[in-house]
């Protein structure tokens, strides 16, 4: 076999003392000769020396180095089933277009994590190189984050950019790092804190005083919220503590998570300010009224935090009042004074022999401690406090408060939450008919374009037939000069619509394992 050296030593010596013979050329380099230098032909010339050389070089050139030898990529078996194939497809639809693209493809990715789905390696890699870039959206991360099993993690490390991106985001990421309780930022070790209270919340405790007095206030304050994490009786004593800290927020982060626990000191400090502020009064032949009065300030309401004004130069008794009736427990209240947080709210009341509104207080205090019976009842006695209570309403109760409210005066104010939020069939199809309402005034059209897109982000998409033909129906009443901007947003939202129907159809097999980021959200 006839090798680049022996041609360079040909060269030298002449064709005639060492020959180039065609039949002892590589294949490869045999094909490259022209006539007269064939694979099995023998010939001395300086021809098929030539071109035999020519054709060496070109094979150099073209080839491609060997890499160093690296071990063969080892990646653990998939554990989670890829989701089918329609769904593949719809987000090849999805992602293909611009319009609304990163709202509907975190949903549909948060869907497709709460069932234990994932994607193909392919669609894997092409999310990682999005997720890797500047400026994304937290909960967009979290998505990709979802659909990963242990295979999935092992590509997101191949890459140092993905595993940044990525990494932080894991909620089963294994045991935790002390090291990065030690070594890490202020938000690191936070994150640290919280993963350590969620799974033991005395240790979390414990890691915290460890530490607390020598950290700056900022972190301080930052790692008092991180209680919220399992939260109990046993903070208390800690945060009892943390009201005499030195930094305001401080103390004002050991209030809010003091106020969340119904058994704590706290709390009954303000149960004892409202037994003496709250009294109940019965009048001849007509209904008992509440009679409520200002707390005087004292050292003991400023160590609680209590405000002493606000912009409406509210005076501190008024204030203090305000601040007893969020605090209290609703439950509370029968014991305190005979009478029930319903009653108070939808009773009549007075305030130095003037009538008072304690509704929006005992609206923060329903919101507080979740109580669903007392934010209905605010609700329904004014509409303009259903937007603040809608997260803790019981969905029926909900769905007929927001379509009650949606054809009334607080309507349009309503709508504009009413659209950021998970709205169900039927509260959808009143939202599409309170967004037509505000079209018919032609100065309104820019907020309905506004409106449009997060309503086909948030609208049940099982609704998507009855949404889609309402919306062509809004397309086609338009005046013929409506502005195209209009028309393209209905257009929008009618596909939106479609594609999100299609993913949530094709998904109904698969039963909801974990609560998607969608519809926590």
């Amino acid at each position: 076999m006839i090798d680049f050296t022996t041609l360079a030593t040909t060269a030298a010596v002449g064709t005639g003392t060492r020959p180039v013979r065609a039949a002892e050329l590589p294949g490869p380099i045999a094909g490259t000769l022209g006539p007269g230098g064939l694979p099995g032909e023998e010939s001395d010339g300086a021809d098929v020396l030539l071109q035999a050389a020519a054709g060496y070089a070109i094979l150099r050139r073209a080839r491609v180095p060997d890499g160093p030898d690296l071990p063969a990529l080892q990646l653990p078996p998939p554990s989670r089933p890829v989701a089918p194939d329609e769904v593949v497809s719809l987000l090849h639809r999805l992602r293909s277009s611009a319009t609304l693209r990163d709202s509907l493809q975190h949903e549909a990715l948060a869907a497709l994590g709460a069932r234990g789905l994932t994607l193909p390696a392919e669609q894997l890699l092409s999310l990682f190189f999005e997720v890797a870039r500047p400026g994304v959206p937290a909960g967009a991360v979290r998505a990709v984050a979802g659909l990963l099993d242990e295979r999935g993690w092992a590509l997101v490390d191949l890459d140092p950019v993905w595993a940044k991106a990525l990494r932080g985001a894991r909620t089963d990421a294994g045991p935790l790092n002390s090291r990065t309780w030690e070594e890490g930022v202020a938000a690191q070790r936070a994150e640290h804190l919280a993963a350590v209270r969620r799974v033991d919340p005395a240790a979390g405790l414990a890691l915290l005083e460890t530490v607390f007095t020598s950290e700056p206030p900022e972190v301080r304050e930052l790692f008092v919220w991180q209680l919220r994490e399992g939260l109990g009786a046993a903070d208390e004593a800690f945060l009892e503590a943390r009201l005499d800290d030195r930094a305001r927020a401080v103390r004002e982060a050991a209030a809010g998570l003091l106020a969340l626990l119904p058994g704590s000191a706290f709390v009954a400090r303000a149960e004892k300010l409202a037994r003496q502020c709250v009294h109940r009064r019965q009048r001849l032949l007509r209904s008992t009224v509440t009679v409520v009065e200002g707390i005087e300030e004292t050292a003991a309401t400023r160590r609680d935090l209590y405000r002493a004004r606000n912009a409406e130069n509210a005076t501190p008794g008024r204030l203090h009042l305000a601040d007893v009736l969020a605090l209290v427990p609703p439950a509370r209240w029968p014991a305190l004074i005979g009478a029930t947080a319903i009653e108070l709210a939808t009773g009549p009341a007075e305030y130095q022999g003037a009538p008072i509104d304690l509704r929006p207080a005992l609206a923060v205090a329903a919101l507080r401690w979740r109580d669903a019976e007392l934010a209905e009842a605010l609700a329904a006695s004014d509409p303009a406090l259903l937007s603040p209570l809608l997260s803790i309403l019981a969905p029926a109760a909900r769905d007929r408060l927001v379509v009650d409210t949606l054809r009334g005066p607080s309507g349009p104010e309503l709508l504009a939450r009413l659209v950021q939020l998970p709205m169900s069939p039927r509260v959808a199809v009143a939202a599409l008919d309170a967004i037509r309402v505000q079209a018919r005034s032609r100065a309104r059209h820019h907020v309905v374009i506004g409106l449009l897109a997060p309503f086909a982000v948030h609208a049940d998409p099982l609704a998507a037939p009855a949404l889609v033909d309402g919306l062509r129906a809004f397309e086609s009443s338009l005046d013929k000069d409506s502005g195209p901007a209009l028309r393209r947003a209905i257009a929008d939202a009618s596909a939106a619509l479609q594609l999100r129907q299609g993913i949530a159809e094709a998904l109904q097999a698969y039963p909801v394992l974990t609560p998607s980021a969608h519809q926590e959200g």
